[in-house]
């Protein structure tokens, strides 16, 4: 579409003019609008106008669907109108005539002129992970760089600062100072802050009200709470103060009060609100992990119509990968993307009018990309039958996906070009976790050697459960875990002519460490020394007398207590065992740059004197 101001006349006429538009934003491919009078939105004559692939009201709001283009359309109608760009206005419900949304389409209102514009920042963020893991797997790209570091700073900011994005969005939802509001925002994820939840030592304010040490990076719903409360205190905090000194009073009377409501009440409920969402998904993705795929490969075209993929899905999404790192919806809607974009496709090859075809072959291909809108309202629901052959296809692909267990480990678009945010195998997992001190160059120049970062099956790493309790050993001592570990030890080793067998190590931190403790005990005889980091084992180490072991624990780790170690160090030493404990204090963390106790493994895999110790060390 050339003519885009003609376009955006052409929409502000059937929606009622620039004086019925209480907001306006965009999406990916639709203008969502909040009018005050919803009778003047002509649905039939917007359908009609050239450009526009579909109008409807759906979600709370009123919207318009253009299609890739929709924010060059946006920014004619910003011009036109005089709105601020991108801004949210508060909608009164008082202030709206004509049809009144009903609370859950307000609610999805909501929801969706939250996430709406920080689509841009958590897309392009994610498409910036998925380069890295392409570029890694390519070797192109060494993941112990400080490229590498720099890049996933970017890719992983919008994730982590999660809240601070929706305290600025929420803000201009609910009408709260959007500076106040980002102070806020800010406030949840504090440094000192975080030292104090990773501390878990018990505090309150005032002496008598206690704080709940919630951790509230890349969370979504106690923000949220914790705004819209705001907006409330706001007003009291306006009427409350003089008008000479408001200008500073007021904000400070907000964040005085905000305080204690967003550390010792909104917060937590919020806290506790999103436990209740993430054991409902692990209902489904532990249980049931099919469910969700299939869901979504089928009924995705539906959810889009219905306005739910922006205001739920992502919702759901993000709090499924930071809960179990990982989501089962985003394969639903890859294989549901690729469907309507193979209907799309099938209906270029039939079709004889030349213009028709065209619209086919573009929109067909931007499905496959992960925007559907164009494909569905443009040329799949208008023919009916291809929309049907679509919901088929993503049915059986989502089918496929269910079943084979396809994962999505990085919130990202579901489309062919992000495909990578679906590898889920030990790569990731050795170049971005402690695994990559041994892929470095220069390791590998010293030590060479093939490393292997195994993973616990799903059942033993359920949500909720803690792996500082006695009872997170289990997963260790399965023998049928165990068995499989050895089996890929030998598979390596028997792939692998020039792996020495006298020479095979075990290192890990925290659950990594349990999985050590286990495997030793359970193989004694197989590994020539074991480095445990921050973790406890609560068998027998009677037969590890002759392995040598070096054990790292901080001196005030708070998860696992460092004398679930040195428990184990003292029974060693008695009988005569070849073992060493490094404790580390305050002093040492800090001068890592480390302000979790419980973060040994940091100092301690970048302490190069272990890796010689542990490359010297040969089996008996």
């Amino acid at each position: 579409m050339a003519d885009y101001k003609q376009l955006a006349s052409g929409i502000l006429r059937h929606v009622g003019g620039t004086e019925n538009v209480q907001s306006l934003v965009h999406c990916a491919t639709r203008l969502r609008f909040q009018l005050k009078d919803g009778a003047k939105f002509d649905t039939e004559e917007l359908k009609k106008t050239k450009g526009v692939m579909g109008a409807m009201f759906t979600g709370g709001q009123y919207q318009v669907i253009i299609g890739p283009d929709v924010h060059h359309v946006y920014e004619e109608l910003i011009a036109e109108t005089g709105l601020t760009g991108g801004t949210v206005d508060r909608v009164e419900a008082d202030d709206l005539k004509g049809q009144k949304p009903k609370m859950p389409e307000r609610a999805m209102d909501t929801l969706s002129s939250l996430f709406t514009p920080a689509i841009a920042a958590i897309t392009g963020a994610a498409m910036v992970k998925v380069l890295l893991v392409l570029l890694t797997m390519a070797g192109l790209l060494d993941a112990a760089s400080p490229t590498y570091s720099l890049l996933s700073i970017a890719g992983d900011a919008p994730f982590l600062f999660l809240p601070v994005i929706l305290a600025y969005t929420s803000s201009v939802r609910f009408g709260v100072d959007p500076m106040v509001g980002l102070t806020i925002g800010f406030m949840m994820v504090h440094p000192n802050y975080t030292a104090m939840v990773n501390a878990g030592e018990p505090i309150s304010m005032f002496g008598f009200l206690p704080v709940t040490l919630a951790t509230y990076t890349s969370t979504v719903i106690p923000v949220v709470l914790v705004i819209y409360a705001a907006s409330w205190v706001q007003k009291l905090a306006d009427k409350a103060s003089p008008k000479v000194i408001k200008f500073f009073f007021r904000p400070m009377l907000t964040l005085l009060i905000m305080t204690p409501l967003t550390y010792c009440i909104v917060g937590p409920l919020g806290n506790l609100v999103g436990q209740g969402l993430e054991a409902v998904l692990s209902v489904f993705q532990n249980n049931a992990p099919w469910f969700l795929p299939i869901f979504f490969g089928a009924f995705g075209p539906v959810v889009i119509m219905l306005g739910m993929h922006y205001a739920v899905t992502i919702p759901l999404a993000l709090a499924a990968i930071e809960a179990f790192g990982y989501d089962m919806l985003g394969p639903g809607f890859l294989v549901a993307n690729i469907a309507q974009g193979a209907a799309a496709f099938a209906v270029a090859l039939q079709a004889k009018d030349k213009s028709f075809k065209s619209l086919a072959v573009s929109t067909g291909c931007s499905a496959l990309l992960g925007t559907t809108e164009p494909a569905l309202y443009g040329v799949n629901l208008r023919l009916k039958k291809p929309l049907i052959a679509s919901v088929i296809g993503g049915l059986a692909g989502g089918i496929v996906c269910g079943f084979a267990g396809v994962k999505r480990i990085v919130f990202g678009p579901t489309g062919l070009t992000s495909i990578a945010i679906f590898i889920d195998d030990n790569i990731t997992h050795i170049t971005t976790k402690d695994a990559a001190s041994f892929v470095t160059e220069e390791m590998q120049e010293l030590h060479p050697c093939y490393v292997l970062a195994p993973q616990l099956p799903e059942r033993y790493t359920a949500a909720g459960e803690s792996p500082a309790d006695e009872q997170s050993a289990k997963g260790w001592t399965d023998e049928e875990v165990q068995e499989a570990l050895m089996e890929t030890i030998e598979e390596i080793a028997g792939t692998n002519g020039n792996v020495d067998m006298d020479r095979i190590y075990i290192t890990g931190h925290f659950m990594g460490a349990l999985g050590v403790w286990g495997m030793i005990a359970a193989y004694p005889d197989v590994f020539a020394a074991a480095v445990p980091i921050s973790g406890l084992w609560d068998g027998s180490v009677d037969d590890l007398v002759d392995l040598p072991i070096w054990i790292f624990h901080g001196e005030k780790d708070e998860v696992v207590p460092v004398d679930r170690e040195t428990m184990l160090r003292d029974r060693l030493e008695e009988l005569g065992g070849n073992v060493r404990m490094t404790i580390y204090t305050d002093e040492d963390f800090a001068a890592a740059g480390v302000t979790d106790p419980h973060g040994a493994n940091v100092p301690a895999y970048s302490n190069q004197e272990m890796f010689d110790w542990m490359f010297d060390q040969k089996r008996n």
